[in-house]
């Protein structure tokens, strides 16, 4: 079993260093990072490029320039592992995330994508209370998870195959995370990992929205219609 680790980038100088020590150390041989850059305009790929010269497995992209989840999904057909984790750039992962991921797929051949928990830290890395887990609380169903998602894609692994299989995005507005994801729901072919693999950095750029409930509804509709199309035509 080998991975690909797409990193979407644009303008991560602050962090970037730390998430990619993190994680290159442990890839193994036919393993790969994309670093799926959106166009960064500070020295976030000169930092990559450093890095570059000690690990080749790591590899430049440009991204779709259409936000993170086009970015993200642009780089998906790039990948030539078998199993492919999504990487925010400012986050922290742990030493045994990537044995523990390949580990989760042996256990479970029939599942397409696994999710694991995640502990916090702040700005400066320091560790915050709480977990991903407690806060979102996550269940299996399709319904339940196209209400309330528990899935975050920087917890996120799955077959390179079925990931294939959903592309393209119907609808850009949507994340890949909650399409991704509640298209594994419907066909019950997702797991949890309850272990906090990585630290999810707040830092005050988080993306977030806050919605009305009027806008809250158009949202669940757009993307219960992108999933509802790819659903289709499988």
């Amino acid at each position: 079993m080998t991975v690909s680790v797409i990193l979407a980038s644009y303008n991560g100088e602050k962090y970037i260093g730390e998430q990619l020590g993190s994680i290159v150390p442990f890839l193994e041989e036919g393993d790969e990072l994309i670093v799926s850059d959106d166009g960064s305009s500070d020295g976030t790929l000169d930092i990559v490029r450093t890095f570059q010269k000690k690990y080749p497995l790591i590899r430049i992209t440009e991204g779709a320039h259409g936000g993170s989840s086009a970015n993200f999904a642009s780089a998906v057909p790039k990948c030539q592992g078998s199993v492919v984790l999504f990487c925010d750039q400012d986050d922290v992962w742990m030493p045994d995330k990537l044995n523990r991921i390949k580990q989760a797929f042996r256990e479970d051949p029939k599942a397409e994508l696994v999710m694991h928990n995640a502990g916090f830290c702040d700005s400066e890395g320091n560790l915050l209370e709480g977990d991903i887990f407690s806060r979102r609380h996550p269940r299996h169903g399709f319904v339940r998870n196209l209400m309330y998602s528990a899935y975050y894609g920087c917890c996120m692994a799955a077959k390179r195959s079925f990931l294939m299989g959903c592309l393209p995005l119907p609808d850009q507005r949507v994340p890949y995370d909650q399409y991704f994801s509640l298209i594994a729901e419907h066909d019950k072919a997702t797991r949890y990992l309850d272990e906090k693999l990585i630290l999810h950095r707040y830092h005050g750029q988080n993306q977030s929205q806050k919605m009305s409930n009027i806008d809250r509804l158009r949202f669940r509709l757009r993307v219960w219609n992108s999933v509802h199309r790819k659903m289709r035509r499988k």
